[in-house]
């Protein structure tokens, strides 16, 4: 269930923040201009019925490191269902995988043999029938330059006609023509065309395009792989319906994703169709192709200041936010701030002391950017799913106007911080207490609520 820890409403904007499993809270703040802003109705949310969770759990499946085995030597893995299957995903030198050797039971082969994807473009498979051997043949292979990694599925995976592996080493056009649930496995490959001058650019993505998905179907992308222990959620970073707290909206427009990781998978419930390629697209400054829309920005390494500018309609109202799951290296904060062409924003920021799974900030200002920055170049992994839909038109006469009087204040609630436009009242609440705080003065209505529930 998703915990509503922070609510901000100002004026015109709407800001809050949902959280699912955060134990210490981060910081948000609101900013606003000197000048009157305008009091506007915020749009109504569309909710829609998700369908049945998509994909399925299963007993936990491994990926291996082909620059961990050692020149030389063998590795022995005796605990391998029988049954299980052995995907290859590199793009390394095949010379070199010729001197890698793997063998079950009776069947001898090198990973040479799996290097290449079949006539249909799926990935090459070796079944494991009894104690698995890898045998690195060449005692002077250099092993630290290769890239690749070899997946082993479980049994049950592996005969699962609804269970998919693709290795990801040009483009690939993935398709779900009925209403059944699918698991699919991404396992990237190095970068055929690998972008030096992006100081930040991964070495492995994958670059999601042209999905289509009817508004009865589910999408949900997740980092590592399935489990049967991880409940589904804890690890998504993009869905459609995007779930927002008891609400949900499905988009028909989705931005390219980037996926910098170097695997991944996605569930499915229902028809779709998506390409994904080894392919990456500099995105430090980004624009979206969309009004009412979704995409993401994921960081898995370096770091530096992503700004994601989005188009919307100036003559209708507007709710922007991003669904935020972070994992923070240090005590650098990294940040997430909505803003306006007018001096207003509004931010949340999170460190290693606020880690966070699926928190919601939302805004109705007409946010025209998102800028996700932090003091650090290697900040730490973060998943942010964004979002921005228009509603209905504004009102042509004036609204109730606001005017501020002095400067901005912040206001303490618990553990947490909010920055308020003078003017406004700010409300804080716990279990067992309430208090409330007029700051400024206001020249008609226009009250503001921050509000904290336990």
């Amino acid at each position: 269930m998703y915990k509503l820890l922070f609510h901000l409403l100002i004026s015109s904007s709407l800001s809050y923040l949902i959280d699912a499993d955060s134990t210490v809270p981060p910081t948000v703040t609101q900013t606003s201009s000197t000048q009157n802003s305008e009091a506007t109705v915020s749009p109504t949310v569309n909710s829609t019925t998700v369908p049945t969770t998509p994909g399925k759990w299963y007993a936990s499946s491994q990926v291996l490191y082909l620059n961990k085995l050692v020149a030389g030597a063998k590795k022995v893995m005796s605990d391998i269902e029988p049954g299980s299957q052995l995907y290859l995903a590199s793009n390394d030198d095949i010379e070199n995988l010729r001197n890698i050797s793997i063998s079950s039971g009776t069947v001898n082969i090198t990973l040479a043999e799996l290097y290449d994807l079949d006539a249909n473009g799926k990935p090459k498979n070796f079944t494991i029938t009894d104690t698995l051997t890898i045998f690195v043949q060449d005692a002077n292979l250099s092993m630290t330059n290769l890239t690749g990694v070899y997946y082993i599925t479980t049994k049950e995976q592996a005969q699962d006609p609804t269970f998919h592996v693709y290795v990801i080493k040009t483009k690939h056009n993935i398709t779900s023509s009925d209403d059944s649930n699918g698991t699919f496995i991404i396992l990237n490959t190095q970068l055929i065309n690998f972008h030096k001058e992006d100081s930040d650019a991964p070495q492995k993505n994958s670059f999601v395009s042209g999905i289509v998905q009817p508004e009865t179907s589910v999408l949900w992308l997740h980092w590592g792989l399935p489990s049967a222990t991880n409940g589904g959620e804890t690890n998504r970073f993009f869905a459609n319906p995007v779930k927002l707290g008891a609400e949900s909206r499905f988009f028909t427009h989705i931005e390219p994703l980037q996926v910098p990781l170097d695997y991944w998978h996605f569930r499915s419930f229902g028809k779709f169709d998506l390409i994904i390629e080894n392919r990456y697209q500099r995105s430090q400054v980004y624009t979206t192709t969309g009004i009412d829309t979704t995409g993401i920005v994921i960081n898995n390494g370096k770091y530096f200041e992503h700004n994601v500018r989005f188009l919307n309609m100036s003559t209708k109202a507007r709710t922007s936010g991003a669904l935020i799951s972070t994992l923070p290296s240090s005590k650098d904060f990294i940040n997430f701030t909505f803003s306006d062409n007018f001096g207003t924003s509004n931010s949340a920021s999170f460190n290693n002391e606020s880690k966070e799974s699926h928190s919601i900030l939302s805004t109705t200002i007409q946010a025209t950017k998102l800028t996700i920055s932090s003091t650090s170049f290697t900040p730490g992994k973060f998943y942010c799913q964004y979002y921005g839909y228009s509603g209905d038109l504004l009102p042509t006469t004036l609204g109730t106007t606001v005017k501020t009087t002095q400067a901005n204040t912040t206001v303490v609630g618990g553990n947490s911080t909010v920055s308020t436009t003078p003017g406004s009242t700010v409300t804080t609440v716990t279990t067992t207490t309430a208090a409330t705080t007029t700051i400024g003065t206001t020249t008609a209505g226009g009250n503001g609520q921050f509000s904290i529930f336990v």
